[in-house]
């Protein structure tokens, strides 16, 4: 008999992630949604780093070498590795030799691994002097000083050399968490984009002074940000979860990424700095976080997939209660096609009708700003039983539901907290008086 074997999900991820980029290659797909899909697969790949790459790499050395398991987690590890080498050089393909040369013919000029043009001189200046310059935090390096790169920001690694000839090594932010990554301006019917990263650039020396600089590289570092909640834990688990979330972007390093050409001897010196040995050393481009091309600031018509403005669902006609629709014959919502606000007006009817005595519901990632959270909050003040099954690990919005489960706590609504959560469910139990 054959045995049945399991697809890896680690490798599915990847390989699933890798038609996304796919999408992004599509002459079919219009130009500026296939700048999305390369900005989803590098949000989507941060993300492995960040929760399954430290799963693969404890995997291999879990085991021991007498284990049968051992040579399989190790070519997974290998594997998964070889794949995302090659996704790499895939994007690198898609974006400078097929999306770039299409931003060109449609007077789209993305600034990407050349000197910014003289026609943007000027506005790249004022920007620096007037926006960037207050962001940046440029620490010395040396013995004493003590530096701890946060997650997934960008940075810079610079050797200058002073008056004296003495080499310096410094490293400078990149503000791309509290500024635009992109600067873009229209001139002479061209639309120029130009990266953050290279404004600095452009400018370091208005920063740094008569020194002379020798080398400027970017890199960023991907910290593991697994949440590891004992089902055995005592107390409650929203005070367990809480004291990870401060703690998360602390984790153990799985990734250095670094810009191609930087030399062996800054490499380890940033690996021995930073204590990045167990961290998977990636060379890279001059650019990272190019998730941050999902923010990409170019809107033009014909460009861009058309809006599909949501239908409002069958049966839902505004001239009577939901709950009276529901009860003559079922409703299903076909969303995003059908609009969300039938199920939005579900929970605020339920809040506020005097028949309903219970609500029950299940939710996993809570907006940020969440209707259906307030409704049930203005139901529990306004006298129903409300009981509400809030899924903790809810991937990187945790911390979103946690603030809100305390809301709902705090108006009386009754949670019960859950680690996996496996489907979103809601039920309203209508008790006619």
């Amino acid at each position: 008999m054959i045995e049945a074997r399991f697809f890896n999900r680690d490798i599915s991820w990847l390989l699933f992630n890798e038609r996304v980029l796919e999408e992004a290659a599509r002459d079919t797909v219009p130009l500026l949604e296939r700048i999305k899909f390369l900005g989803i697969f590098s949000s989507n790949l941060d993300e492995f780093y960040r929760v399954r790459m430290p799963v693969l790499k404890a995997l291999k050395y879990i085991n021991k070498p007498a284990d049968p398991d051992f040579d399989e987690h190790a070519a997974l590890l290998q594997q998964a590795n070889q794949l995302i080498y090659r996704q790499q050089v895939r994007y690198g393909q898609i974006l400078g030799k097929q999306v770039i040369p299409q931003l060109k013919k449609n007077n789209i000029r993305l600034i990407y691994n050349e000197a910014i043009p003289k026609q943007l001189h000027q506005r790249v200046n004022e920007y620096f002097l007037n926006t960037v310059l207050a962001y940046l935090q440029p620490v010395t390096l040396d013995d004493e000083v003590v530096f701890f790169p946060e997650n997934n920001k960008l940075y810079f690694f610079i050797q200058l050399v002073d008056d004296s000839k003495a080499e310096k090594m410094m490293v400078m932010n990149i503000p791309s968490d509290v500024l635009p990554r992109f600067l873009h301006a229209e001139i002479e019917g061209v639309t120029y984009v130009c990266f953050l990263d290279d404004i600095i650039r452009f400018n370091i020396d208005k920063l740094l002074g008569p020194a002379k600089i020798t080398g400027c590289y970017s890199f960023k570092i991907t910290r593991d940000a697994e949440l590891d909640l004992k089902d055995e834990y005592s107390g409650d688990l929203s005070d367990q979860l809480e004291q990870q979330l401060k703690t998360r972007d602390l984790g153990l390093a799985t990734r250095l990424l670094f810009e191609h050409g930087m030399p062996l001897r800054i490499l380890e010196m940033i690996r021995v700095q930073f204590n990045l040995r167990y961290a998977a050393a990636v060379e890279g481009g001059r650019y990272h976080n190019l998730k941050d091309l999902m923010s990409f600031p170019v809107e033009l018509p014909g460009l861009s997939y058309e809006p599909w403005p949501a239908v409002k669902a069958a049966g839902d006609d505004n001239t009577q209660p939901l709950s009276a629709i529901i009860a003559d014959k079922d409703m299903i919502v076909h969303t995003p096609y059908q609009s969300y606000q039938t199920i939005l007006r579900f929970f605020n009817e339920a809040a506020n009708d005097a028949d309903v005595e219970e609500i029950y519901v299940t939710l996993y990632r809570v907006a940020s700003d969440s209707k259906i959270v307030n409704a049930l909050i203005s139901a529990a003040k306004n006298g129903k039983q409300v009981q509400v099954v809030v899924e903790l690990k809810a991937r990187f919005d945790e911390a979103n539901n946690l603030k809100w489960a305390k809301k709902m706590k705090a108006a009386g609504v009754k949670i019960i907290y859950s680690i996996t959560a496996l489907k979103v469910h809601a039920k309203v139990a209508l008790v006619k008086s």
